[in-house]
């Protein structure tokens, strides 16, 4: 922990000492609004809630500098725009990418692209990175301007502070095409972050089946997707009912090896047998590491040795989910493609 807000604080300096020079010398080397906004509300607040009282006395000196350096907050966002204070996976294809406001961050994760307007300053090189350059797998960048930065391939990204998908094309995404996905919806936004991260299409071109049962090879493949597609480290299945060809079969192959699932028995995962609010808690848990937790007392309907019991009160304690009432958790209620887009967007969001 002491590394890590070491680190921080060296680079908050660092931020101010160039954005000094920056003011002095009329050139924008970090962007102003991204240290006045997303950049210097996330340090104090992260740095504020964790560090011993040593370093909270350098925090608080680099606070005030920053604070008499600059003032002054974010413009408000128009339609389309996202905003989000942790970085948010997403992934696609050849013209994919992403719009990123001014002080905006990015890390490319894998995959070729290369910024199609505007300019970034490459915050692991040290340098700016302007229309036509590449993005280096695994660099930092900061949008000093409004900036568009495009896959040349399937690539991986995550962005931060205000951006904006955009598809193949270059433009914004279109509004949601779900008929039954309605703005006011508590799954509204979990099914808009579910979709620009393709962790899931619909059950058809204009239906998401919010209200519909969730089986259990489509969460465990939402689950799959939401941490990267990864491949199975192992082609060992031990399950008669899941095959090759199947589209959660290397889901269910990277659960069992994350152990997130054993399985219904040890030769039968059942893939289109629904999957219960118990069990979708107790998934989301295990792929966290299994995180020690208590108090689930409150509900009634949650035994103090059932397998779930642990997960429930862990999901609760992170505002994952707060019970079908104050005292009912419904753990053998089926668990609907609303729930589990919630579930997971309130967990990885």
């Amino acid at each position: 922990m002491k590394r890590r807000v070491f680190a921080l604080l060296s680079t908050l300096a660092l931020s101010l000492s160039l954005a000094g020079t920056a003011s002095a010398s009329g050139d924008s080397l970090i962007s102003r609004s991204y240290l006045e906004g997303t950049y210097r509300t996330r340090l104090s607040t992260f740095l504020r809630e964790t560090i011993d009282s040593v370093t909270r006395t350098l925090l608080n000196s680099a606070v005030s500098r920053a604070e008499g350096l600059f003032s002054g907050a974010p413009g408000a966002g128009a339609d389309g725009w996202r905003e989000s204070v942790n970085y948010v996976p997403a992934s696609g294809g050849r013209g994919d990418g992403v719009t990123l406001d001014t002080g905006a961050g990015l890390v490319w994760t894998s995959g070729s692209g290369s910024v199609a307007q505007g300019l970034l300053i490459d915050a692991t090189a040290g340098r700016e990175t302007g229309p036509g350059d590449a993005l280096a797998a695994g660099h930092c960048y900061i949008a000093d301007q409004r900036s568009v930065v495009t896959a040349q391939s399937s690539a991986r990204w995550m962005a931060e502070g205000r951006w904006m998908p955009v598809s193949g094309s270059g433009t914004p995404r279109p509004e949601l095409p779900f008929t039954d996905v309605g703005k006011g919806a508590y799954f509204y936004d979990p099914v808009v972050w579910a979709l620009d991260r393709d962790i899931t299409t619909g059950l058809t071109d204009t239906s998401f089946g919010p209200d519909a049962p969730c089986t259990r090879g489509q969460i465990v493949t939402f689950l799959w997707r939401a941490y990267g597609s990864q491949e199975p480290k192992s082609a060992h299945n031990p399950f008669t009912d899941v095959n090759s060809g199947q589209y959660w079969y290397k889901a269910v192959l990277w659960a069992v090896e994350q152990n997130i699932t054993t399985g219904v028995t040890d030769s039968t995962f059942e893939p289109d047998s629904g999957c219960t609010r118990g069990q979708a808690v107790t998934f989301l848990w295990r792929a966290e590491n299994s995180p020690a937790a208590s108090g689930s007392g409150k509900f009634i309907d949650v035994p103090a040795d059932a397998y779930y019991t642990t997960a429930v009160a862990w999901a609760v304690r992170e505002n994952i989910t707060t019970g079908v009432t104050d005292t009912v958790f419904g753990p053998d209620n089926s668990c609907t493609r609303g729930n589990i887009v919630t579930f997971l967007y309130r967990d990885l969001a």
